[in-house]
């Protein structure tokens, strides 16, 4: 009797492992053979006509690092972005300023400056870069620690990942709100408090006023303001001969401008044909600040400015909210 219940127990153990066995091959075959799903780069545009931006030949002017979430969340809704970056940035060549704060933060007995101010995810990634080129990331909570982190909208999370708290983060998304929410918190006590603040440096192109105009806002608090270059911002002039074409023969729905830099760029490069290619097509702007600026300083009607100003989501919600609510032909 108990060699039968071996028996029997030998059997099913084989059998269980046949069964397990079987069952990896089979995985193994699935994953063999199964599609890779390409990156969303290489992946053809799959249009849906349920999608608000069906179709929609969106272009889109921002550097590299910002384009590629634009364009990811206009083809979600459907559109077929194209992309024709007018501003390109890239590491300072002479990263002295930038370097000499760090430093400064790392050897100081107290904290060397009360706020850092980031008003871009460039910027961010920017002084993370120099923190690891200086051997100072190890600890980047420590070299911040006794500053107030300040940050805008959803370039917060790049701080988050790299194990940085942000302190403040305004209900406005933007270089003003960050002004509003420091004076709010500072209670009147602001005056020679040192606040670092890591810009582009911009060439090729003349400065948008938003960096200028926030940095005059922190003095007007009476705040001691180290603006310090962190990264290059440079118009691009060329190329791109393809998307320009099909700009002039009104085969492009919107232009969708992410900076006044990107839009000012875009003036320079089509050497005062602007108004010419704008009458064609339709003009978008993420955020209030870069539609006036487009506005008042280059003369385009801006038709779509997003009212969420925080993400990009909110910028594709806008435009996906003004082509879908109506039919609207090409111009």
């Amino acid at each position: 009797m108990a060699a039968m219940k071996l028996s029997t127990v030998v059997l099913l153990a084989d059998a269980v492992a046949s069964l397990l066995a079987c069952l990896l091959v089979h995985k193994a075959r699935r994953r063999q053979h199964t599609p890779r799903v390409p990156t969303f780069a290489t992946t053809p545009l799959v249009l849906e006509k349920s999608l608000p931006l069906a179709g929609r030949r969106i272009l889109v002017t921002a550097p590299r690092s910002y384009a590629m979430r634009l364009m990811e969340q206009l083809q979600r809704r459907g559109a077929r972005p194209i992309w024709m970056p007018t501003v390109a940035t890239e590491p300072l060549q002479d990263n002295t300023e930038l370097d000499m704060a760090l430093q400064d933060m790392a050897s100081a007995a107290a904290p060397a400056y009360a706020y850092v101010a980031f008003t871009s995810r460039n910027g961010i990634h920017a002084f993370i870069s120099r923190a690891q080129a200086l051997g100072l990331d190890s600890n980047l909570a420590a070299l911040l620690r006794g500053c107030t982190v300040c940050a805008i909208g959803k370039d917060a999370q790049a701080l988050v990942d790299a194990g940085i708290e942000v302190d403040l983060l305004p209900t406005e998304p933007s270089p003003t709100g960050l002004t509003r929410e420091i004076e709010t918190r500072g209670r009147g006590k602001l005056a020679g408090v040192r606040i670092l603040v890591p810009v582009p440096h911009v060439v090729g192109v003349p400065e948008p006023n938003v960096v200028p105009d926030f940095v005059a806002g922190l003095e007007t608090l009476g705040m001691a303001v180290h603006r310090v270059p962190a990264y290059s911002t440079g118009a691009i002039v060329s190329g791109n001969e393809v998307e320009e074409k099909l700009l002039f023969d009104g085969a492009v729905d919107a232009i969708a401008f992410s900076s006044t830099a990107e839009a000012t760029a875009l003036a320079l490069r089509l050497r005062g044909r602007l108004a010419e290619a704008a009458s064609k097509t339709t003009i978008c702007c993420f955020g209030p600040i870069t539609a006036k600026n487009v506005r008042e300083e280059l003369g385009l009607n801006v038709e779509v400015v997003s009212k969420n100003f925080g993400s990009f989501e909110g910028y594709a919600d806008a435009l996906a909210d003004y082509f879908g609510t109506a039919v609207r032909p090409k111009k």
